[in-house]
């Protein structure tokens, strides 16, 4: 399983946001439609920093999240939903059928 962390100081705020923004433009471009889905988080600019993807929507509801979380509570119980999804497509349908990378 592959992870991006980005670290920065508030200084570079901007060119983090810019640079996260680029980043799921180009999986979108490189994915067909409705192969991948985006769950928002964005506890420091309040939602601020995503917002334009919400447009996304427009075209297919299931893209995007609802909302951009941006409190701890919402944020935690989202990846909650999210981990249960993942627990159960590999249950249900990759059952031992896939190779594990930890």
């Amino acid at each position: 399983m592959n992870h991006l962390v980005i670290h920065g100081s508030s200084l570079e705020q901007d060119a983090i946001a810019k640079g996260v923004n680029s980043f799921v433009l180009e999986i979108l471009r490189l994915y067909p439609p409705g192969f991948v889905r985006f769950l928002m988080i964005d506890p420091i600019g309040l939602g601020q920093n995503f917002a334009s993807f919400h447009q996304l929507a427009d075209y297919d509801e299931k893209l995007v999240s609802s909302k951009v979380w941006s409190n701890k509570r919402q944020i935690k119980d989202q990846l909650d939903k999210l981990v249960e999804h993942i627990e159960g497509v590999v249950q249900k349908y990759l059952r031992s059928d896939y190779q594990r990378n930890v």
